[in-house]
Order: structure tokens, then sequence, then C-alpha cells
């Protein structure tokens, strides 16, 4: 009998790898959907009945047409975003396959962007953007063991956030220059819909 303690837990999302199996209702209408994890990364670190818990995630996008016999546009747009998260969990065993597990998270969100058009006074104006997010809330979670080392997971959570997106429209002329900020306060509802694959060691 494996007796190990294991403290220490890696996760992966692998929602995106079990819808290639398993279908939503946006498949079968048709309906382009491409699902975009926030954390696609976690750490745990057990502390007997409690863990300490980490995410990290972003996503990056990337889009260019130089032109040609079937466009009009000449354009490179780029836009990337980091997210990270850190908390407390305090976990119960409800039988000898499946645990649960409540808890609080920080947020904090980061990214930039710039849309590059050159058909428009030679390449003028840029506009860059800017992201930053705060946050805070509850967590939820149930976990289900395949064995001591492997589980599979899911969770729900209500988080406050706090956003902030920057526009900066950048001319030639740096008389004409434009800046704009928009904040927002918010409150997100997450479902329990993303699997994490954790493996313990």
């Amino acid at each position: 009998m494996d007796s190990t303690v294991r403290n220490n837990e890696l996760s992966l999302d692998v929602t995106g790898f079990i819808r290639q199996f398993v279908p939503n209702n946006a498949d079968q209408l048709g309906y382009s959907y491409s699902y975009q994890p926030t954390h696609l990364l976690a750490y745990k670190r057990s502390l007997g009945k409690s863990a300490l818990r980490f995410g990290l995630g972003g996503q990056y996008s990337l889009d260019s047409d130089t032109g040609g016999y079937s466009s009009n546009t000449d354009f490179t747009n780029y836009n990337w975003q980091i997210h990270f998260r850190a908390g407390w969990e305090r976990r119960w065993s409800l039988s000898r396959r499946w645990s649960c597990y409540a808890g609080m998270d920080a947020l904090i969100g980061t990214g930039k962007g710039l849309s590059h058009n050159l058909n428009t006074q030679n390449g003028r104006p840029e506009v860059h953007s800017t992201f930053k997010s705060y946050g805070a809330g509850p967590v939820l979670g149930i976990q289900f063991h395949l064995n001591r080392r492997v589980a599979l997971y899911t969770e729900s959570s209500l988080y406050w956030l706090y956003q902030e997106a920057g526009t900066h429209y950048d001319f030639a002329d740096d008389a004409n220059d434009t800046k704009g900020l928009t904040t927002r306060g918010s409150i997100l509802f997450t479902y329990p819909i993303a699997v994490w694959l954790a493996v313990a060691f």
C-alpha cells in the first residue's frame, strides 16, 4: 500500500481537450466556439487539511494582413494578457474517491495591445491599448481521485473585479495624440465547467 505523503499538486486545465470528445450544444448547432482558460496552470501546496493555491494563465493573439488581390487593407494587430491568482483553501474528504474544498482567491491581471494600420497616414495613428485588473472572492470546488496521485477537479467562484482599459491614439504629430481610460467594477460568477487534471508529488 502506498503511504507516501504528497504535499504538492500541479494541475493543467484539460477542458479544451475533453471538449474534443464531449461536444456542447454550441457545437451541435454549428456555432464556432473556442474555450479560453483563465488559469491554464495551477499549483497547490498542502498544509494538512488546508492548502495554498496559485494559478497562472493568459492569452495572446496576432492578426495581420499584408494586402493582396483579395484585400484592401494592410494591418498588424496583437494583444496579450496574463492572469495570476493566489489564495487559500480548506479541504474535506467525502469518501474514498471524492473530496471538496472552499477558500478565497486574490486576482491580478495585466496586458497590452497594438493596432497598426499601414494604409492610414503612413501607418499612423497606432492604437496602443493597456489592461489591468484586480479582484478577490470565494471559491468552491469538488475533486474526484482516480488514485492516490492523479485526480480531476472542477470549481465555481464568485469574484469581485476592478478593471482598467486604456487607449492611446499615437499620431505622427504628437499634438494630436489622444488618450482614454475606462474603469469598471463587476461581480463575476463562474460556473463549474472547467476541468483540471491534477498530479500530486
